[in-house]
């Protein structure tokens, strides 16, 4: 049986094959930057996906973009586990606890705050998908597959919500689907809100 053939015919719009159909050979994987016209790759752990940013709408994460971040809040970093607020009529960004004072978990940020116009912070809010940019801190390998809720510690998850005390809010966020070097990833799976009593 004849090795099947793995080629497409291309017609370049640009270069020295301009105009002219040309044999070439489909990639069997990509180095991200280094190849050139390769655009809108990420990554999580290991693996290399396509970007959100060109799947279709209704397909991929959720975003709600260019979403206020309240002046008390404009240090929360890439990763952090935050709630929406409706401030007279206008959304803000808080980072999200489990208490003494609890703000439910609603999504996460992937990116720092940016300040534009000058005064005003913003980030986009990703209410579902992989958050893969939360900071390792003490996650390790083992971790893996571990149930994670939203901590005391604002804006931050923990897998042991035993010290919570009445008043406290325990709401799963997902599990740990990955710790590399200096990032954890937790397929965001929000739980209910419930509160201690």
């Amino acid at each position: 049986m004849a090795e099947e053939r793995k080629s497409f015919v291309a017609l370049p719009l640009t270069g020295a094959d301009r105009g002219r159909r040309v044999r070439g050979v489909p990639r069997t994987s990509s180095t991200g930057a280094a190849d050139g016209e390769v655009v809108g790759l990420t990554t999580l752990g290991s693996v290399v996906a396509i970007s959100p940013t060109l799947l279709p709408p209704g397909v991929g994460p959720t975003i709600i973009p260019g979403v206020k971040v309240a002046a008390s809040e404009t240090g929360m970093l890439a990763g952090a586990w935050v709630t929406l607020i409706d401030n007279v009529g206008v959304a803000e960004v808080w980072r999200a606890i489990a208490g003494p004072t609890p703000r439910p978990v609603h999504g996460f940020i992937k990116e720092d705050p940016v300040e534009a116009p000058p005064g005003t912070w913003t980030v986009d809010v990703y209410t579902d998908g992989v958050n893969d940019q939360i900071p390792v801190g003490a996650w390790a390998a083992a971790d893996v597959g571990n149930r994670v809720f939203i901590s005391k510690m604002a804006e931050k998850m923990t897998d042991d919500v035993s010290a919570f005390v009445a008043g406290d809010l325990v709401q799963a966020l997902g599990y740990v689907l990955a710790v590399g070097a200096t990032e954890v990833s937790v397929d965001f799976m929000p739980g209910d809100e419930l509160y201690l009593e």
